[in-house]
């Protein structure tokens, strides 16, 4: 499977290019036994607005290798905006 990129701000202006602040995973590492649960957040900006959002994905892992994952959009407040699909 490969990623879905984001071609858009999640706000009203209808900017078509983000940027990437920053990347944090918790935990940092999986270990490859059994079921390990890994978030992963993306903060991003959008360059028409300069708002910020993140990119929150919930990825399973089992045996090292990626299961599932589930992304939602968070605002700048850190309210969940909603699902924005499993892959």
């Amino acid at each position: 499977m490969e990623g879905i990129p984001l071609k858009e701000c999640t706000y009203a202006c209808d900017g078509k290019e983000l940027t990437l602040i920053d990347v944090k995973t918790d935990p940092p590492e999986i270990t490859g036994r059994g079921l390990e649960p890994v978030v992963e957040e993306w903060l991003v900006e959008c360059n028409k607005c300069k708002r910020q959002f993140t990119i929150r994905c919930k990825i399973r892992y089992v045996d090292g290798k990626r299961w599932d994952t589930m992304v939602s959009i968070l605002d700048d407040h850190g309210n969940d905006l909603g699902w924005l699909g499993n892959y």
